[in-house]
This record gives C-alpha cells, structure tokens and sequence, in this order.
C-alpha cells in the first residue's frame, strides 16, 4: 500500500509524517500533486483556515491530482482542515468553494454553547458499525478547531464527540472518502492505533 500525504504548505505535516513513519506506514510527501496520481491511498492533513488550505492545493496543481484520486474511487483520507476541505463550503471563508466530494458546510462553533476554538482532548464516541470495523472503543482523542462539520447523509457518521452543548460530527465516511476532525497524530498510542486501522481496514 502506497500513502501519499499532502502537503500543500500548512498545518501539522511533520506530525502526520512521524506518526506514519512509527507506524512503519510506506508513504511519500506529495508537494505539486505528481505522487497523488501513483498512490492507494491519498492522505490531507492540515491546520489553517478554510480558504488559505483551498488557495493553496489549487496554486500547487494539487486541487486536480486529488479530484482525480477521488474519482478513481480509490481511498481519500482527511484529517481536521483536510475533511473540511472535502465538504462544500466554509462559514470561515465565505465565497470559497470547498473540493465538494460531500455534501455537507463547516459552521463556526456556537460560543453560546462552548469555548471557542476547541483546543484539547475529548471523548469520541465510535457507532455499532465503526466498531464492527475497527477494534476502538470509544476513546479520548485532541481536538484542535473553531469550526464543525455538517454532512447531509446521517448515515455516513461513523463518530461523535461533544464540546460544551456543541455536537461535533468527529467521523464521517461516504463511499472511498473518510474524514476525520480530530488529530489522532496527536493524540498518542490510541491515535496511533487509529491511524493504523484506518490505514490498514476497509473502513474506507
């Protein structure tokens, strides 16, 4: 299995990179969208805000490479900004299109309902299915955002978690694309061993 792991200029790269490499994960950095195209799974990280991300996978070539890969049908794996990025639209960038592989917008997180952004660890609770699937029971992973997720499809979410009266959709999956809110390659031996399932099972 060939990882090719994004890196369009921001965010946890270096994380992502040494996780992989602890796990013994066979994988490239992709700079300009050339090692997306020859890899199984295609893996976009990232920490920044919606439309800087956007800019820059489009500036680099790597926007094309990765709608490719998503059309191949092939496994597409976001983390934090990453899953974000696959949805439509962001209330942090208004104007700016999202890569729309899922239906679904990012909204800010209500600071009525909880401390904005949501920097730490919080319980992420995984469904029957996922669990079936993977061999996690519900965990504590970090969470480091001031946005969440809403996919359309109830059906595709495979995890939740919540911060203060917030809801945050923590996993969804529709089709070959998994998006994921937290950082499990922040978040120790159980994010480890996340990274490992995902990487490793047909989840997606």
């Amino acid at each position: 299995m060939r990882v090719a792991v994004v890196d369009y200029g921001v965010g946890n790269i270096f994380s992502v990179i040494s996780a992989l490499s602890h796990l013994k994960i066979d994988f490239e950095v992709d700079l300009d969208g050339t090692k997306i195209n020859k890899s199984d799974v295609v893996l976009v990280p990232g920490v920044a805000a919606f439309g800087l991300g956007m800019q820059n996978i489009s500036e680099s070539g790597q926007r094309n490479s990765i709608q490719k890969h998503f059309e191949s049908g092939n496994p597409l794996i976001g983390l934090c900004l990453g899953a974000q990025m696959f949805l439509e639209s962001s209330e942090e960038s208004e104007g700016v299109e999202g890569l729309s592989f899922i239906p679904g917008l990012v909204k800010k997180l209500d600071r009525n309902k909880c401390a904005v952004p949501h920097q730490g660890w919080a319980k992420v609770k995984f469904n029957e299915r996922t669990k079936k699937s993977l061999s996690l029971e519900d965990s504590y992973f970090y969470f480091s955002h001031g946005y969440r997720m809403e996919v359309e499809k109830a059906d595709s979410h495979l995890a939740e978690s919540a911060h203060g009266l917030e809801r945050i959709l923590a996993v969804y999956k529709v089709d070959n694309v998994l998006g994921v809110q937290f950082h499990p390659e922040r978040s120790g031996e159980t994010g480890l061993k996340f990274l490992s399932e995902i990487l490793s099972t047909d989840i997606v």
